[in-house]
């Protein structure tokens, strides 16, 4: 599962879809900022000329319709981007900038951390 990251990066990293807690399974179209983030944290020393311009999506609508959703986390590197997503889910504002969120309102979650994922991250937005 992605997050969005707050509207002040969006402009930069996103395009902001509203109505995302619908969404269904999709092609979307990564930007340049995406695409050179995704390229350093893969460890391809941000060869972002071979890296791929388009994801899929599963989709909110297709998560929440499951009957259990399972959330593991764990953040096994340097990058601390796995804390953020565990705070977004538990105490954030569901909505379409953190569709994470939107996971409480399912009847049957869990959310699984590790030790280190659990940990106060170093950046707070």
């Amino acid at each position: 599962m992605t997050f969005k990251p707050p509207k002040h990066l969006n402009e930069i990293s996103y395009k902001i879809e509203p109505g995302v807690e619908n969404t269904d399974p999709r092609l979307v179209y990564l930007n340049e900022y995406k695409i050179t983030m995704n390229a350093i944290r893969a460890h391809v020393g941000g060869n972002v000329v071979n890296f791929p311009r388009e994801a899929v999506t599963l989709g909110m609508r297709r998560i929440l319709s499951a009957r259990r959703i399972r959330l593991y986390r764990r953040n096994g590197g340097k990058w601390d981007w796995a804390n953020m997503v565990l705070r977004i889910a538990l105490f954030g504002k569901p909505g379409d900038d953190f569709p994470v969120a939107y996971i409480r309102k399912h009847r049957d979650y869990l959310i699984v951390a590790d030790i280190d994922t659990a940990s106060k991250p170093k950046y707070i937005l």
